[in-house]
């Protein structure tokens, strides 16, 4: 990120979002993408349907939703193999609401 943006992040100018995509860093924005997969029509989807979604290789989405799994942001079945949203994100939604 650069002086400018960083200051003006600092001033209250900026947010993250209206920094340049160069700045960010992509494997978080990966990870973000890959749980704003998930939806009420679809809670449960294999890697191969996630790649294929987000337009990744299937080692990417692994090893992205492996260190999601490891946080608590994504479970997988062990029988299907599939992954859903964890339990972490519930958590997290609760201290929203108890800010606001």
């Amino acid at each position: 990120m650069e002086r400018k943006e960083k200051a003006a992040i600092a001033e209250g100018m900026a947010t993250p979002a209206t920094t340049s995509a160069a700045t960010r860093l992509s494997s978080v924005a990966n990870s973000i993408r890959l749980l704003k997969a998930f939806s009420v029509d679809e809670p449960e989807m294999g890697v191969s349907h996630l790649a294929r979604r987000l337009g990744l290789a299937k080692s990417t989405v692994h090893r992205l939703a492996s260190t999601l799994i490891a946080e608590g942001m994504l479970e997988q079945d062990r029988k299907t193999g599939r992954y859903r949203l964890g339990a972490a994100l519930l958590e997290l939604s609760a201290r929203i609401r108890r800010a606001l």
